[in-house]
């Protein structure tokens, strides 16, 4: 195993772990900070910037939707690996229980996550999910994106 083969399985469990908490409405994470922020891109909704108060914002209000969860996994389809960055291509799953909702339910999503190196460690400076797993019809895309049809 290379070297970053074991980082990159390093953040995978770190992944599984931080996921399998998520769900479950027990994740705390530490305020991000530092010049270039952290940009988030989540499936409600998300932000993207330098501002970490927004980011936090954004994630603590997808948090908060959360009552417990079940199962969960990480599956990771393609890493790419430079000297300071690393890029991790994966699908969450999960069964979930939202507020609100009695049933568990599936609760599957795409996620791109880009780590930059920070002296030893890894820092994620950036996340996007959402849940287009399976593909979509033209109609479909636009009528998530609120378009209406443009008479011509």
């Amino acid at each position: 195993m290379t070297d970053s083969d074991a980082i990159v399985q390093r953040l995978l469990e770190e992944k599984n772990r931080n996921h399998h908490l998520w769900v479950n409405q027990q994740l705390t994470m530490p305020r991000r900070s530092g010049a270039g922020g952290f940009s988030l891109l989540n499936p409600f909704g998300g932000y993207a910037g330098k501002d970490p108060e927004g980011a936090e914002t954004v994630r603590e209000d997808a948090l908060a939707l959360f009552e417990s969860g079940g199962d969960s996994s990480v599956e990771l389809l393609r890493a790419v690996v430079s000297d300071d960055m690393i890029c991790l291509v994966m699908i969450e799953r999960a069964m979930v229980r939202f507020k609100g909702r009695n049933e568990l339910q599936p609760w599957v999503l795409r996620v791109t996550q880009v780590y930059q190196r920070d002296g030893d460690e890894w820092r994620s400076v950036h996340r996007h999910a959402d849940p287009l797993i399976e593909r979509q019809s033209l109609d479909s895309v636009l009528a998530m994106m609120g378009s209406q049809p443009v008479e011509t």
